[in-house]
């Protein structure tokens, strides 16, 4: 519910405000549309961006483990062991939509994901592999963002 106001006299026309509360069904979010979910303050989809925001690993670990399953893909790694190989290779860094970007790939195209069968590589690098699966990728050695080239 919009409340006006009047808010002060303006070359002698009274301006108006519109209160900037928003309707108790909407998310608390600011700028977000969305209705909250029952019982909540925020929406689906701000509650999911804060938890990627405040838990990275966490989220890329549940992701990978959540697309495994839908693909039918056995999944084996704990979460320690995946917060080990993060910090190893900077996956979640690194990870994104570019070429150049790292995904996780398993050496073993027949395995399970577990911590011995998983390195990451580029995208470039994972799709050539994806479609010859027998080519033998070496493993990218880690490196940093923030150094020169």
């Amino acid at each position: 519910m919009y409340v006006e106001a009047e808010y002060g006299k303006m070359a002698g026309v009274a301006a108006k405000r519109v209160c900037s509360r928003k309707s108790p069904e909407l998310c608390a979010t600011p700028f977000c549309r969305n209705k909250h979910a029952a019982q909540k303050r925020f929406c689906n989809t701000c509650r999911k961006r804060r938890y990627r925001e405040n838990n990275p690993i966490k989220y890329l670990y549940d992701n990978l483990r959540t697309h495994a399953r839908e693909r039918g893909k056995g999944f084996e790694i704990t979460f320690e062991e995946f917060q080990k190989f993060c910090a190893e290779t900077k996956y979640h860094e690194l990870k994104g939509r570019d070429p150049d970007s790292m995904t996780i790939d398993r050496r073993d195209p027949s395995g399970p994901y577990s911590y011995d069968n998983i390195r990451p590589l580029d995208h470039y690098s994972n799709s050539i592999r994806q479609d010859n699966p027998d080519l033998s990728v070496p493993s990218p050695e880690p490196f940093d963002k923030n150094e020169p080239f």
